[in-house]
C-alpha cells in the first residue's frame, strides 16, 4: 500500500508539475554529453596529459616485450643446439620475463585507468560548471542531459556550452 502511494505521488509529480512549469513559460535546455566530450578542447588536453604521463612506462613495456620475443626466438632457433644448462637458464629467463611483463601490464592498465578517470572527473566538473554558468546567464529553469529520448534543436544548448568550454580553455592556457 505504501509503495502504491509513492508511485501515485511520483506519477502526479511527473505529469502535473512539468505542465505547470511550462504554463509559466519555463525555459528548458538540452545538453548532449557525447558531443560535449567530443568537441571540448579540454578532452583532447586531458587525453594528451595522461598519454604524456604514461609514455615512459609504455616504452618500457614495449622494450620488455621485444626482449621477450628475442629470447623466445633465440630459444626456438638455437634451443636444440644449446647446452642443457644454457637452455634451462634461457627458459627460466623467458618464464620470469613473462610473469614480470604480465604483472607490469596489469599495473600499467590499472594506473592508466585511474589517471584517465581522474582527468575525466576534472573535465566533468568543468563541463558542469560551464552548464551552470550558461543556465544562470541565460536564465534557464531546467537543463537536461543523459537519458533524453528526444530534444529539439530549439532547446539544444550544447554548442553554447562548447563555446564556454573553449573560452575557458583559452583563458586557462589549456589547463
Amino acid at each position: 500500500m505504501k509503495h502504491s502511494l509513492k508511485y501515485i505521488i511520483l506519477a502526479f509529480a511527473f505529469t502535473v508539475l512539468p505542465s505547470v512549469a511550462l504554463a509559466e513559460g519555463a525555459k528548458i535546455g538540452f545538453v548532449n554529453a557525447i558531443v560535449l566530450l567530443d568537441k571540448a578542447p579540454q578532452t583532447k588536453a586531458a587525453k594528451e596529459k595522461v598519454e604524456r604521463e604514461f609514455k615512459a612506462r609504455d616504452n618500457q613495456l614495449v622494450n620488455a616485450q621485444k626482449e621477450l620475443r628475442r629470447d623466445e626466438e633465440k630459444l626456438k632457433r638455437d634451443g636444440s643446439t644449446m647446452s642443457s644448462a644454457d637452455r634451462q637458464k634461457l627458459e627460466s629467463k623467458i618464464s620470469r620475463l613473462k610473469r614480470e611483463l604480465k604483472r607490469d601490464l596489469t599495473d600499467f592498465r590499472e594506473d592508466f585507468s585511474i589517471a584517465r578517470n581522474r582527468e575525466m572527473g576534472k573535465l566533468q566538473k568543468r563541463i558542469n560548471e560551464a552548464i551552470v554558468k550558461l543556465a544562470k546567464d541565460e536564465k534557464y529553469d531546467l537543463i537536461v542531459g543523459d537519458s533524453v529520448v528526444y530534444a529539439s534543436d530549439r532547446i539544444d544548448i550544447t554548442d553554447k556550452v562548447i563555446k564556454i568550454l573553449k573560452d575557458n580553455f583559452k583563458k586557462n592556457a589549456g589547463k
